[in-house]
């Protein structure tokens, strides 16, 4: 066994070991999500709104099996009334979703590394990043 291999098989190991912390996480930000989400890496998530993820859903913030560069999945719902629904069987791989108002994902999406789903023209008051 290369070393390349055993280092995908440990950082695989431990990966499943923080899947029950990772949803912990998501639970704690009052994120709902459906049955079979795999979270691979600790996304972002700032929630003042609502945050609805469906069912067969991979959140990808690693880049040990993705490649170089993925960025974590982030999730903002920036105030009260941001809604932010994510449909069933989705793929969502190293992208930033910064709501406003509201940002609807359909069913069996796939995004690709690094995207961007804006749903204003950022002249909004940045008060949430504090």
């Amino acid at each position: 066994m290369g070393i390349l291999k055993r280092k995908q098989s440990i950082y695989l190991a431990l990966e499943l070991l923080r899947k029950p912390l990772h949803k912990l996480f998501l639970i704690r930000r009052k994120v709902k999500f459906g049955k079979n989400i795999t979270i691979f890496g600790k996304p972002i998530v700032i929630n003042k709104g609502s945050i609805n993820i469906g069912s067969n859903i991979k959140l990808i913030s690693s880049s040990k099996f993705y490649g170089e560069g993925i960025f974590p999945v982030s999730l903002y719902a920036i105030n009260e009334k941001s809604k932010i629904e994510i449909g069933d069987n989705c793929v969502i791989q190293g992208t930033s979703i910064r709501c406003n108002e509201e940002i609807k994902i359909g069913n069996n999406v796939v995004f690709a590394g690094n995207c961007k789903l804006i749903d204003h023209d950022h002249h909004i008051d940045l008060e949430y990043m504090q």
